[in-house]
């Protein structure tokens, strides 16, 4: 088995939570008897979850990850209009991505 990663994005967040970033993960309590397992063993998902604020002021940066953070709440958020989500897109050089990727679909 493999291990699995869930990432929950959370685009309506209050303010307070906007930008944090929490991870959720397995940790193995010995109950009873000696059996102690290998973290391998028990470890199989981890839970990431982002939580953005649809208020959130895209001239602010957010300290660590803007890179993602902000891009994800322009186009996570239906009160911009698409001439901000391309002006997003270039400054974070999204623009690239999709050449190269319609380069390799032809």
């Amino acid at each position: 088995m493999k291990k699995a990663y869930v990432i929950w994005i959370l685009p309506q967040a209050a303010k307070k939570r906007d930008g944090h970033v929490n991870r959720i993960n397995s940790k193995l309590e010995n109950v009873s008897g000696s059996t102690i397992e290998r973290l391998e063993s028990y470890d199989k998902s981890e839970q990431i979850m982002i939580y953005l604020n649809k208020d959130h002021d895209i001239k602010d940066k957010y300290e660590d990850s803007d890179w993602i953070k902000t891009p994800l709440v322009i186009f996570l958020n239906n009160t911009y209009d698409l001439l901000i989500k391309k002006e997003v897109m270039k400054e974070y050089g999204f623009e690239k991505i999709e050449r190269r990727l319609k380069r390799c679909v032809i």
